[in-house]
């Protein structure tokens, strides 16, 4: 029995450690492809920033909203299958983007195809934390999404000489075939896939002797099993239905309406800097190894935020409300000082610690979710979210590339970026007055009621 648990530990020892790294190969390289490429697609296709901007972004966006058929797809074929099947997706969409002759083909080659792979791998990763104990899950949660700052950190520096030594299509064929060790990895799931299986069935299992005892406790308070049926009927859900129970949810929780908004112009401002700040290093006079030296730097802060976001919370140091809000608004100030770094040493510096804010707000939105509605609405509230989530990706990179080529500078765009960080805590603090007023109207109407009720005729 010992020796088996330790087996059992050690298998999830490699899983732990192999999740990780199949987002590395996906996502991240997905990532470095956006940020590294996107000056040589430019120049080879004689377009302007905005049509590449909007197409490297689109994948980002493709990734996002088609998460709900993805996750389908995982139920029906099994997460390790799946995950398979994406790797193969967004390997055979970085070759094709190496034989692309223009944009609209790009458009399908990343966009759709490296989109959607990225899609099928991610969402069908993070349900297998769930064979992790519940007291490791913020752990094991902390490094697995750790897998798309490693990518970020090597890959671009990577990718740069790969394209300096083979040209820009030599080296995605060479990242197409790198990607294909996320398949490799995913091919040794079967233990996660396993482990995942027993628990739903056990999850099942529960429930189904959960409702056959409170069907018994209802039998012996002389209650027929028809009247136990009509008291609890269990309707049909449609997908009219949950449309509506959604719409319902951003009423009845206001704060998570607000957070929908949010994330729009949250996705916009951080979207248009990943996209576009090689090619502003690359304007601005780097040479290619130290412009794709700020793509690592960023991946070094992403993924020392995302490992360290938990920390004040843990230690009840700041809310997780307040430290959203505040690491938003950090990067506001940030991105407008930007444009008027004019040292290589202060611009990575500046590099690093705004994509440390990102490290620590993008990993709180589904902690937000949480918080605003609670578990019972989490599932259907977090899927609402993707959504404008999605639509601020595409709008982030093509708004930052069509500014750059009407003024044929990167500074207005980062203007732009620090705008769209600006509305992020304006929003809720707009939210945070309506409901003080609600919540003093209420009093109000409640005082004045019991005044009238005890009154004297």
């Amino acid at each position: 029995m010992n020796s088996s648990l330790k087996m059992k530990r050690f298998k999830l020892f490699l899983t732990l450690m192999g999740l990780p790294m199949i987002l590395m190969f996906n996502i991240g390289l997905s990532l470095s492809f956006v940020s590294v490429f996107l000056v040589d697609f430019k120049s080879y296709f004689q377009t302007g920033s905005a049509v590449i901007g909007a197409v490297s972004s689109l994948s980002l966006t493709v990734m996002c909203l088609s998460a709900p058929v993805t996750s389908f797809l995982g139920q029906r074929l099994g997460c390790r299958l799946t995950v398979c099947i994406g790797c193969c997706f967004t390997s055979f969409g970085f070759f094709l983007s190496s034989l692309v002759q223009s944009p609209w083909q790009l458009l399908i080659s990343h966009s759709f195809i490296t989109g959607l792979g990225c899609s099928l791998t991610f969402t069908n990763i993070i349900p297998l934390l769930g064979i992790f104990p519940e007291r490791h899950l913020a752990t094991a949660n902390g490094i697995v999404y750790s897998g798309n700052g490693i990518g970020v950190i090597l890959f671009p520096i990577l990718c740069k000489e790969l394209s300096y030594l083979y040209g820009f299509r030599g080296a995605l064929m060479i990242v197409s075939g790198i990607s294909l060790n996320g398949l490799v990895i995913a091919l040794l799931l079967k233990f996660a896939n396993k482990e995942l299986n027993i628990k739903t069935e056990l999850n099942h299992k529960r429930k189904s002797k959960q409702l056959k005892l409170e069907k018994e406790c209802y039998l012996t308070d002389d209650k027929s099993e028809d009247a136990l049926d009509e008291t609890q009927p269990q309707p049909k859900v449609t997908i009219f239905g949950s449309l509506k129970g959604q719409l319902l949810i951003c009423y009845k929780f206001p704060r998570f309406a607000g957070l929908l908004i949010a994330n729009f112009f949250l996705s916009v401002g951080y979207v248009g800097f990943i996209v576009h700040m090689v090619a502003n290093a690359t304007y601005n006079g780097f040479s290619d190894s130290e412009a794709a030296l700020i793509a690592s730097v960023y991946g070094v802060g992403s993924i020392t935020g995302r490992l360290t976001h938990g920390i004040p919370i843990r230690y009840n140091w700041i809310s997780t409300y307040h430290l959203f809000w505040l690491s938003c608004l950090l990067d506001c100030f940030l991105m407008l000082g930007y444009p008027f770094c004019s040292s290589k040493v202060l611009l990575y510096i500046l590099t690093v610690v705004i994509a440390y804010n990102v490290g620590v707000h993008v990993p709180l939105i589904p902690v937000m979710v949480r918080v605003f509605v609670g578990y019972e609405y989490f599932h259907q509230a977090f899927g609402i979210v993707q959504v404008p989530g999605g639509i601020g990706c595409v709008i982030g990179g093509f708004a930052a590339g069509w500014l750059y080529d009407l003024t044929n500078s990167y500074n207005d765009a980062f203007f732009f970026m620090s705008a769209s960080y600006l509305v992020v805590p304006l929003i809720f603090m707009a939210i945070e007055l309506f409901l003080k007023q609600r919540e003093k109207q209420r009093t109000s109407e409640n005082y004045n009621a019991v005044a009238q009720q005890t009154t004297p005729l």
